[in-house]
């Protein structure tokens, strides 16, 4: 069958009336417009307003998200600036409570300190008195020693003698020897030339003067000294061994205990090596008195010269151009 020739235009109004009729459909829109629409100016000016409100429309979408997004970032920040200022507010409370607690403290030690200060300045004064009073006293006892001396100086003197010989005397024989109280103590106590009485009176006029200036220079003697004039003695504890012990030690010390040597002289009765011995302790003991005293001397001076050494330094002073002759 053909169809008769028609235009394009009436065919397509004769095909809307056939299709029209039929059940009412969702209309779908033509993928392609329509001949008296695909040329409508009005219809293009409208879609192209609303793809251009379509397009500010994304925008502001996308710009809302990161907006949103800086917003909840700022406020996390910010809220964590909240944080750590409250733990700096904590940590400065609690800095504070510590000042405050360090300069409570910090006073009581001041008040402390002033408080020993006003002791110790009290304590100072104190000890200035009593050291004042404390060198007054010995200055006094020192004063009342020298005097002590002096009077003792005067009842027994030292002094240095000429011997005078009326032969000629060997080459050896001392021309001085030391006197105590005017008697002579020669070098050698067992000389011929003085008598046993002058030689033992002597000896105990020392061991008087040796026992005084030990007392009142308070200066305890190492060997006690028995003093009783021309029979005088000294102890020894033979518990005790000594340097250049000789044999009059050994030989008359028993097991232990004290010892008595003599020191005086009597022929006949009394063993030379026991005097000598006697002679050794007591000098032991006049030489514990200079070494106390910080004097000079030599051990090859005679026992007068060191007493008289002793005397000079406490009563006058050291003097310088004493020689310390042995006689």
């Amino acid at each position: 069958m053909t169809l008769p020739n028609f235009p394009l235009a009436a065919a397509v109004v004769v095909v809307a009336a056939v299709v029209d009729p039929l059940p009412r459909l969702e209309r779908q829109p033509l993928p392609w417009p329509l001949p008296w629409q695909s040329h409508s100016p009005q219809r293009d000016y409208s879609q192209q307003q609303q793809q251009q409100q379509e397009l500010p429309t994304k925008k502001d979408d996308a710009t809302t998200t990161t907006t949103n997004a800086t917003l909840r970032t700022t406020k996390e920040e910010v809220e964590e600036l909240r944080r750590l200022v409250w733990m700096e507010q904590q940590l400065l409370e609690e800095e504070q409570r510590r000042i405050v607690q360090g300069t409570y403290n910090l006073k009581s030690t001041i008040q402390q300190v002033q408080q020993l200060e006003m002791k110790t300045l009290e304590v100072m004064k104190s000890v200035g008195a009593e050291r004042t009073h404390l060198f007054r006293s010995e200055f006094r006892l020192e004063a009342h020693r020298i005097h002590l001396l002096q009077q003792l100086q005067l009842i027994f003197p030292i002094k240095l003698v000429t011997i005078h010989v009326s032969a000629n005397p060997p080459d050896d024989y001392p021309q001085h020897q030391y006197t105590i109280a005017g008697l002579p103590l020669p070098e050698d106590v067992h000389t011929l030339a003085i008598t046993d009485d002058q030689v033992s009176t002597s000896l105990g006029f020392l061991c008087h003067f040796v026992a005084l200036v030990s007392k009142y220079l308070a200066i305890p003697l190492r060997y006690a000294v028995v003093c009783k004039w021309s029979r005088s003695a000294i102890l020894f504890d033979s518990s005790i061994s000594i340097r250049g012990n000789n044999s009059a030690s050994s030989s008359s010390s028993p097991s232990g205990g004290k010892v008595v040597y003599p020191l005086f002289r009597e022929r006949g009765a009394i063993d030379r090596e026991q005097l000598d011995f006697g002679l050794v302790l007591l000098e032991r003991n006049v030489g514990c008195l200079l070494r106390t005293r910080g004097v000079e001397f030599r051990q090859t001076w005679n026992v007068l010269a060191k007493m008289d050494k002793l005397l000079m330094q406490v009563i006058e002073g050291e003097d310088p151009s004493f020689g310390g002759n042995a006689g």
